[in-house]
């Protein structure tokens, strides 16, 4: 060990906690040991050997992820804010071998021998079970476990310490490194032990106040990264969550320091010779040393941000990957499409600041593709009819061009002040504001015209693809509407290069159908659609078939991996948007019962052991929230080979599940038949059915034989929907032929996971009225104040229509809930929600036309009613008042999606002719609209004023009321920190303040560091960006002191 390593700890630890004298100092205490000291007592009681054995032999794997997940939770060590790539991540992989995993956890935490070597062992059983071990996952629980033997890698934190050690680093999971790493910590123990450590909570804790203090200068760093030239890894980067760059020559670089680096890359930038070998290698060090954390803008060239991601794994290096194996864990929270203009991004990898990323989150986005948006688009950027006309013209001209050439290589893309048409890899026409640019090949552009029109001509060498020059050009639409002939052949030419780059188009994703409808009816002309696009309303096409038969026959990973691309396409993706479109059309009551957003996707590829299998199947699954898909009851899809099942069932690790269904049933069995049996046997064919041949197997004819023989057959309903058919059945017809179908069968859910589902059951199949809801339970439930609340629902009662508004976390959507649930009580009425966001339009709110093809494969365009016009159809048939909530109202653009509405929102008793059918529309008089806005995202100040007129508008500011009287069972008064967020408050402008939700959790005290930390200082951060001596007022170590926890 350096002589310098024990100083340094002493010197941060004295700068941290000024006066440090020993390991027995309060504050260090307070912040560091107490609560580790704390977890290793309830790791020890609820990780005890005899508890894990008797588990494991019980096959209670429910249990013991609980327990696991409770001590990993327990403490911030861990990384788990986004569960499924946090340190928890492995037990959230559904597909595992349960058992074998338990038994490898149990030897690594509690078998004889050094602790090197059980890890060793450990990431081999996981190796075998198909798993990447990381660092944290493992060491944490053998650390809690045995904090005098062994050591908690927290990756960053080892990195820095072991080299300031003199000793390596690797990435990967490393017994001779663990080994190291605990001989340098036990050093230090020794070195310090005038200072009376304990064990090594107390090394590791002095290792990681030392490591902060001297990372001070690191905060969280913004990079642009291009996912491959023009962006072509994009779409595989924000599938599997990653970011890559190529240099694959210099192999891994997890455990090289920066000289080791260099001496590396000079030896190779001499074998490839010139500048850009030399500036492009230093990229990939920079590239390495990214810190999880850091945010990462992904863009298309210098015009265009495809996705904003948070880094979750630091720098890995993956070697099958022979292009681009350098690779970054990344979370693309973020996939709108932004239009740019950054005549600097040149490089791959570029470092920028705040201002400039806060300048980029708020960029145009990129529209949705529909007809209307085309036009309007157009309209607007090229607003004289002529020039329009031109312009549109040459994009015909030119797509017409490729298409009889490689029908599959060209798409167009509309955004907010552009249309585009991409051909192979490359853009290669936009249409723009006042002007159309376009490219041509140089060899086939006279010597005349490249004089003539110089002005307006740039040599344009950044298609590396071409590997040769081209020629930029972008014309005034007054010049282009004269000139556009003169340039078609060579841009033609330009096109043949471009073709050649790829003959299926990277960016099917982006494709506008809507543009080349528009186009038709313009110039009455009958462009097609590219051959990718399937113009057909269905989910399923033969080619999804192809590849379900393809790895029925070969269930392999690697069958799977082969077709990866086409399977995500084909099958993957089109189930998942299935599953959105089915969640859209549940009621309320079933949304807000089971889960619908996390994890209801299984996964084809299989955990076994690492012999490369694969399901032969896909599927999803509705649960109910807190639960698990394996081990609970689920409302499902699969899709087979040959067909395609929708139903009920349990999970495959479902024994609890089964004896509350079993007990349920047998105590009410006649009463669960009479209230069931008809409807389900009317509705569903297939009871107690087994899978996997050309047809299901049926083993009873109805509902009540299911329940008859429930205790020898599997409990599960559904109906199968042939291959043949799922291809001509148009989406439309599928999803509300499933959601229907679910809202029959979610009383079996009901019946599989309540202990006394009776009482719920009869409400939800005998409707009947809806339970009286008054003002003072509605108070009772959200803390606000009744006579406040009785104004509200006065306002909402008048205008028909409100939007509650208030900075994030007050509870404005569960005070919407509320509302409602008061407005429709002693009623028939019904509450239903939906999600506004800014790809939300008129069509999909109020009408469209969409594009069908009937047997034959001729198109039609028949009108789709939306989400309003569908919900008020339903509310025509109830007495009672109905209420729809719009749930972040502000996200879309309110006057495009409200249309004409805006006239009957105002004048309830007149009617209006929709734009789409031209049908005469009124709002029923019993719906109710109510909208939440997060002022935060836009204040009621740049809410059009002519919707404004029309709603009422609802504050909701922070109510400290609210914490009190949630938390008035605890022993500790919540005074003090209701004291801190007023004082903070008060330094927030009214539309951004801090509200309380964030802090309604019942283990207020255990929890309250980690919501501080995790969910305030980063929004702290964000909205004092350029203020830090603010921040760091409220961080909380400064924050624990003023309400009583130091």
């Amino acid at each position: 060990m350096r002589n310098s390593t024990k100083s340094t700890i002493l010197d941060c630890l004295s700068n941290r906690y000024p006066g440090w004298k020993g390991f027995d100092d309060e504050r260090f205490v307070a912040d560091e040991i107490t609560y580790k000291r704390s977890t290793v007592d309830l790791a020890r009681k609820l990780l005890a050997k005899k508890e894990l054995s008797r588990l494991i032999g019980e096959k209670n794997f429910g249990e013991l992820n609980e327990r696991i997940e409770r001590v990993g939770k327990d403490n911030n060590l861990l990384y788990n804010s986004v569960p499924t790539s946090g340190d928890l991540r492995i037990l959230y992989n559904e597909n595992a071998n349960k058992e074998a995993f338990y038994d490898a956890f149990l030897s690594l935490i509690h078998e004889k021998g050094k602790g090197e070597e059980r890890l060793a062992r450990f990431v081999e059983v996981l190796k075998g079970l198909g798993i990447k071990c990381y660092w944290s996952f493992p060491t944490y629980f053998m650390f809690i476990i045995d904090p005098e033997n062994e050591f908690f890698v927290k990756p960053s934190v080892a990195k820095w310490f072991l080299e300031m050690t003199g000793n390596k680093y690797s990435s990967q999971v490393d017994a001779q490194m663990y080994k190291t790493l605990k001989e340098e910590a036990k050093r230090l123990q020794d070195e310090m032990n005038q200072y009376n450590p304990k064990n090594l909570i107390d090394i590791q804790s002095a290792i990681w106040v030392a490591y902060s203090e001297s990372s001070k200068k690191l905060s969280k760093r913004y990079w642009k990264i291009s996912p491959g030239e023009n962006a072509w890894q994009w779409e595989e980067c924000k599938r599997d969550g990653f970011i890559a760059i190529g240099w694959p020559e210099l192999g891994d670089l997890s455990s090289l320091n920066e000289a080791e680096f260099k001496e590396k890359a000079t030896a190779i930038e001499k074998e490839l010779g010139g500048e850009y070998a030399k500036s492009s290698s230093s990229q990939v060090w920079k590239f390495r040393n990214i810190k999880a954390g850091d945010i990462i803008i992904a863009n298309r060239g210098q015009k265009e941000v495809v996705g904003i991601g948070r880094v979750i794994e630091e720098y890995f290096f993956d070697g099958s990957e022979e292009r681009y194996p350098h690779k970054l864990g990344v979370d693309w929270f973020d996939t709108e499409i932004r239009r740019v203009n950054k005549p600097g991004w040149v490089k791959t990898l570029i470092e920028i600041e705040y201002e400039e990323f806060e300048e980029i989150s708020n960029a145009p986005g990129k529209l949705d593709g529909s007809a209307s948006a085309a036009k309007e688009v157009l309209q607007k950027i090229l607003p004289i009819d002529r020039e329009r006309e031109a312009a549109v013209e040459f994009l015909a001209e030119s797509v017409e061009y490729c298409n009889e050439k490689y029908p599959d290589c060209w798409e167009v893309s509309l955004f907010n002040h552009l249309i585009r048409l991409n051909v192979g890899r490359l853009y290669s026409l936009d249409l723009k504001e006042g002007s159309v640019m376009f490219f041509c090949n140089p060899d086939s552009l006279s010597d005349e015209l490249k004089q003539k029109f110089s002005r307006y001509i740039k040599v344009y060498d950044e298609f590396r693809s071409l590997k040769r020059d081209v020629l930029q050009i972008e014309l005034p639409s007054e010049v282009f509407v004269d000139s556009s002939s003169l340039f078609r052949n060579s841009h033609h030419a330009f096109l043949d290069l471009a073709m050649g780059t790829a003959t299926t188009s990277p960016y099917k994703a982006a494709y506008s159908p809507g543009i080349i409808e528009f186009v038709n009816d313009m110039l009455n002309t009958s462009l097609p659609h590219p051959g990718f696009f399937n113009y057909r309303n269905i989910f399923f096409s033969a080619k999804t078939f192809e590849l379900l038969k393809g790895i029925h026959n070969n269930p392999t990973s690697a069958f799977y991996k082969e077709n990866r691309d086409d399977f995500y396409e084909y099958v993957e993706q089109p189930l998942k948007e299935l599953l959105s479109g089915v969640v859209s059309q549940l009621p309320y009551e079933l949304v807000d019962y089971l889960e619908t957003d996390k994890y209801v996707m299984g996964k084809i590829l299989k955990n076994d052991y690492g012999q490369g299998g694969a399901w032969d199947y896909a599927w999803g699954a509705f649960y109910p929230k807190g639960g698990k898909k394996r081990t609970d009851a689920q409302l499902y899809i699969t899709l087979r080979k040959d067909y395609l099942t929708y139903g009920f069932s349990l999970g495959d690790y479902s024994s609890g599940t089964w004896k509350r269904l079993s007990e349920n049933v047998s105590n009410n069995r006649s009463k669960i038949v009479e209230l069931l049996g008809k409807k389900i046997s009317d509705n569903f064919d297939l009871y107690g059915y087994e899978s996997g041949g050309v047809e299901p197997v049926n083993r009873a004819s109805n509902f009540e034989e299911l329940v008859e023989k429930m205790e020898e057959i599997q409990f599960n309903v559904c109906n199968a929907i042939s291959k043949e058919k799922l291809q001509s059945l148009e989406k439309e017809e599928l999803v509300k032929e499933i959601s229907e179908g679910f809202e029959i069968l979610f009383p079996l859910v009901i019946l599989a996971t309540e202990e006394n589902p009776m009482e719920r059951i009869v409400l939800i199949v005998n409707p009947g009225i809806n339970p009286v809801v008054n003002l003072d339970t509605v108070s009772e439930e959200t803390g606000l104040d009744q006579l406040e609340l009785a104004t509200w629902v006065k306002a909402i009662r008048r205008k028909r229509q409100a939007v509650i508004y208030g900075p994030p976390g007050t509870g404005k959507t569960f005070v919407a809930k509320k509302l409602a649930e008061h407005i429709v009580g002693g009623g028939n009425g019904f509450i239903d929600t939906v999600q506004f966001h800014p790809s939300y339009s008129y069509e999909d709110f109020i009408m469209g036309i969409r594009p069908v093809s009937d047997e034959n494969g001729n198109l039609r365009y028949p009108a789709k009613e939306g989400r309003f016009l569908e919900f008020c159809g339903k509310a025509s048939k109830c007495e009672g008042d109905c209420v729809l909530i719009i749930d972040e109202i502000n996200r879309a653009n309110l006057s495009r999606v409200f249309g004409e509405l805006m006239y009957v929102l105002e004048y309830r008793n007149e009617t209006v002719r929709l734009a789409v059918d031209g049908k005469e529309f009124r709002i029923p008089e019993n719906v109710y609209l109510l909208g939440t806005m997060n002022t935060a995202d836009r204040t009621i100040a740049l809410v059009d004023h002519a919707l404004r007129r029309r709603f009422a508008f609802l504050k909701l500011a922070p109510k400290y009321e609210i914490m009190r009287h949630y938390h008035k069972d605890l022993e500790t008064t919540v005074e003090p920190l209701i004291s801190l967020l007023k004082r903070l408050n008060s330094h927030i402008e009214e539309h951004y303040q801090v509200g309380v939700s964030f802090f309604l959790s019942k283990n207020l005290r255990q929890e309250l560091e980690s919501i501080w930390k995790m969910e305030i200082e980063p929004y702290l951060e964000e909205y004092f960006f350029n203020q830090p001596d603010k921040v760091a007022e409220f961080r909380w170590d400064r924050v624990k002191i003023e309400i009583g926890l130091s």
